[in-house]
């Protein structure tokens, strides 16, 4: 267990999970949100994103939250958060209320909810 992949679609609970087993592993967790995503929800270009995916899963050890298919695949861990639809709304409905008019601390500036 040295390459670590938490994925699921938004609301699964990826980054509360990654941040209990950063805490637990004593491993620096990733969130591919801060490389997808610039300031103003401005999409990162696909060349810069794939770059920058390919440094952070060059180390031996590492644990990152997101959904990509190049860390899929260089994982040797992975876990998939498969909850129903209707938890998944309900938490993303509770985190933008949360951080209404802010980014959440996972995000670059200027990106509210």
């Amino acid at each position: 267990m040295q390459r670590i992949f938490i994925t699921g679609n938004a609301g699964t609970g990826k980054t509360t999970l990654g941040e209990r087993l950063s805490n637990i592993l004593n491993i620096n967790l990733i969130t591919l949100d801060a490389i997808v995503w610039k300031p103003g929800w401005r999409v990162t270009p696909t060349l810069e994103r794939a770059n920058k995916i390919a440094e952070i899963i060059k180390p031996e050890k590492w644990l990152i939250e997101g959904v990509s298919k190049d860390v899929l695949n260089a994982a040797d861990t992975i876990i998939f958060l498969d909850l129903t639809r209707k938890i998944s709304y309900w938490r993303v409905l509770k985190r933008n209320y949360k951080y209404l008019f802010k980014s959440r601390p996972s995000l670059p500036e200027n990106c509210p909810e």
